[in-house]
């Protein structure tokens, strides 16, 4: 599971998610609970603009590493790509708790934070 989740790994940032989805689906197949396989299926989900099946895809390997900083940060991504720039939000808080100086999580955080609508006084 971990060779073909490598693999994926390397495939997806060599620009090649179909292949990159092969791999992470092959390393699922021998172990149903790789995180970084349901990582690379999130990250191939959300560059091929399939942000809901990005936000399954991240939630799952949220459950299974919740004190991974990256999965909160791409989950976070995902929900500011699909227009719910409170979850992202939420999603950003998570990762910056988790890893303070990470740039990624900390402007995540802010774009999210400057598309919500600004609190009104019976809140």
């Amino acid at each position: 599971a971990e060779f073909y989740a490598k693999a994926g790994e390397v495939a997806l940032r060599g620009g090649d998610p179909s292949g990159a989805a092969g791999n992470f689906q092959k390393a699922l197949a021998s172990n149903p609970k790789n995180v970084d396989a349901i990582l690379g299926m999130g990250e191939v989900a959300m560059q091929q603009g399939l942000y809901t099946d990005a936000i399954r895809q991240l939630k799952r390997a949220a459950k299974l590493a919740p004190r991974s900083a990256r999965v909160h940060v791409l989950l976070g991504e995902s929900h500011l790509n699909s227009g719910n720039a409170s979850l992202a939000e939420q999603s950003f808080k998570k990762a910056l708790q988790l890893d303070p100086d990470n740039t990624r999580a900390r402007n995540g955080y802010n774009e999210a934070a400057g598309r919500l609508p600004p609190p009104t006084d019976d809140e």
